[in-house]
């Protein structure tokens, strides 16, 4: 682990991915021989100077209950992509009671909008772009959340001119089938 923190290029987040990946071998966590995973869950998070004590945090990705043969620091590699690449922010400071979607801006636009949306309670959130057909175009999130105000910043490069719609979905996060808030928004791509 400290050698993969140590040589591993980039920011503290991407050195403690990093290093958890360095963790991974079967039967580390001897409770997990039988299951072929080197631990039961695992969890990576970073807080800013600014991070309220108890959270939430800037970043907080966890996975618990993964099948077997299914490694959970695998599951929390492909988080840790998701949260690094889709350029989701935590609005520091702003800790909303409710759910809520906020109407993209700019809109129209072209190529790049930023999506901003409260969070309520930690929740499993997913919102997707559709397009007029309502088959998914693009998936933003797709993970938990903790209580916060969030802003993605989408870039539609890949999609045609027209009409979409994004969708925001929370629910439990112990049982995601359990819907707590859905909203959707139209969106205009003009190239």
């Amino acid at each position: 682990m400290y050698s993969r923190f140590i040589n591993t290029q980039g920011t503290f987040e991407q050195k403690l991915m990093a290093a958890l990946q360095g963790a991974k071998v079967i039967g580390a966590d001897t409770r997990c021989t039988s299951r072929g995973t080197s631990t039961i869950s695992a969890f990576i998070r970073v807080a800013k100077p600014t991070d309220p004590q108890n959270g939430p945090y800037w970043l907080d990705l966890n996975v618990n209950n993964t099948p077997v043969g299914k490694d959970p620091i695998d599951s929390l590699q492909i988080l840790f992509n998701q949260w690094q690449y889709t350029g989701i922010s935590n609005n520091q400071g702003i800790y909303p009671e409710t759910f809520s979607l906020s109407q993209n801006y700019p809109n129209p636009f072209n190529p790049v909008t930023n999506i901003t949306f409260d969070i309520g309670t930690l929740s499993y959130v997913k919102l997707a772009v559709y397009d007029i057909t309502g088959t998914e175009a693009a998936v933003l999130a797709d993970y938990n959340f903790h209580r916060g105000r969030y802003t993605v910043n989408f870039d539609a490069s890949n999609l045609a001119s027209g009409v979409y719609i994004y969708r925001l979905f929370a629910a439990d996060v112990k049982n995601t089938g359990k819907n707590i808030f859905t909203d959707t928004k139209k969106m205009i791509v003009v190239k």
